[in-house]
């Protein structure tokens, strides 16, 4: 009869977790997983006090946050990048100088990834020609560049 009772008693229980500030009536499976979670963070978190875990968000200020200080292999060096930008700028003032015709031609070639039959199809040119002309273009871009 007493165990009867204490199942009883466990059903007529109301179970509550906080949900944005409220207290929401649930299941008592739902109650027992969501206290079983809080309690496995809780766990979690003494396990990295007591190993004196550091969080890179500790390292945050207001400029930067914590992340940005780790040191990336990956990533090119500042050099690298001044070095592209200058050049990338120099080539786009070369490409102004050109001709309008081989600009497109080398717009089609290098910029849409065309190649040199498909560029001679659009331009109904020979296959040859395109070549030749993409040669004299691609000189006249060094002279200019190292100008």
């Amino acid at each position: 009869m007493k165990e009867k009772s204490n199942r009883n008693s466990k059903k007529a229980k109301v179970y509550t977790i906080p949900v944005e500030g409220t207290r929401v009536q649930v299941t008592h499976e739902v109650y027992q997983a969501y206290y079983g979670f809080e309690r496995h963070l809780r766990t979690l978190e003494e396990k990295d006090t007591r190993n004196g875990t550091v969080w890179y968000s500790d390292l945050d200020t207001e400029e930067t946050l914590g992340e940005e200080m780790i040191y990336d292999p990956d990533a090119p060096d500042v050099e690298t990048v001044a070095v592209t930008h200058v050049m990338q700028k120099a080539l786009r003032k070369a490409l102004t100088q050109l001709p309008e015709e081989d600009y497109r031609l080398i717009r089609m070639l290098y910029y849409e990834g065309k190649t040199i039959r498909q560029a001679a199809q659009l331009l109904c040119l020979p296959t040859m020609t395109i070549h030749y002309r993409k040669e004299r273009v691609v000189k006249r871009l060094k002279k200019l560049l190292e100008n």
